[in-house]
């Protein structure tokens, strides 16, 4: 306030009266002004700076550690299929079994033709120790009995895939498909996620990586629950992105409850080592 009124005395005085001296005086005051202004804007960021590292802010959501797509492996129609989303599916439950008539066809065609090479073969490998057949027919022999061989591999590896059968045990989140339907190979038809093994997926300022090192304890509070779920970093992944500079890490969750689901989210904390025993966990994972 009195540099501003100074300013104005200045103002009003006539030209002529102005010297060097008071141009002086009042450029330094200028100065001043602009480094006290400077300085207390810069004590008015330093409390937002502190609290940046507190661990507020930061969110992170439960993943499933496996999930997966299940494609057609075969182009053809379904006869069967089963499972809707929602349900709970054993490893190696069918899920789907397409008509595979044609194929059983074609291998039978093919077991015909390998038992005529054979018989072939073993006709000409006596006839060679007689001596009366050329050594260039027997390899010949050999060759289309070791060709009709192959083929019958090929047919049961395509046969294999006429049943669709769940990889792991999991939940079914989405089907695709309906009895009857034609479908081609590589057409999405069931999602299948682990809902009994989750970690936690969180975006991390560059500027506290150092306090999110594979081992650290973390607490995940979520939104839908209220419930604390402890956690270790496990790792730290890709490089920092450059625009919003933050770097993704996964936390291996301590303990699960039949609770927790696949995309609960909420914020992270830091858990300093020691700070809560086994029981204590369960206790606070129970509130």
């Amino acid at each position: 306030m009195k540099i501003n009124s100074l300013f104005q005395r200045l103002a009003r005085l006539p030209v002529k009266s102005l010297s060097v001296k008071s141009l002086l005086v009042a450029s330094q005051l200028v100065v001043a002004s602009m480094y006290v202004q400077a300085e207390n804007e810069l004590e008015s960021l330093l409390p937002v700076e502190a609290e940046s590292f507190t661990g507020e802010g930061i969110r992170g959501q439960l993943r499933p550690t496996h999930y997966t797509t299940l494609a057609a492996a075969m182009t053809g129609i379904l006869l069967e299929v089963s499972g809707r989303p929602g349900n709970e599916i054993k490893k190696g439950e069918l899920l789907a079994r397409f008509d595979c008539r044609e194929n059983f066809a074609e291998r039978d065609v093919a077991t015909a033709r390998r038992d005529g090479a054979k018989a072939k073969f073993d006709v000409n490998s006596r006839l060679a120790k007689l001596g009366n057949i050329s050594e260039l027919e027997l390899e010949i022999s050999r060759t289309e009995y070791a060709m009709a061989t192959s083929e019958i591999k090929l047919l049961n590896a395509r046969l294999s895939h006429c049943e669709l059968r769940a990889p792991f045990s999991g939940q079914l989140t989405s089907r695709q498909v309906q009895p009857y339907q034609f479908v081609s190979m590589g057409d999405p038809m069931f999602e299948l996620i682990d809902t009994s093994s989750l970690e936690v997926e969180m975006l991390i300022p560059s500027r506290e990586l150092h306090r999110y090192q594979p081992g650290t304890r973390i607490q995940l509070t979520l939104d839908e629950t209220g419930e604390r779920v402890s956690a270790r970093v496990d790792r730290v992944i890709g490089s920092i992105d450059p625009v919003s500079q933050t770097v993704r890490a996964i936390g291996r969750l301590e303990q699960h409850s039949g609770r927790l689901l696949p995309g609960m989210s909420g914020t992270i904390d830091l858990l300093h080592s020691g700070s809560l025993k086994p029981d204590q966990q369960s206790k606070a994972a129970a509130e």
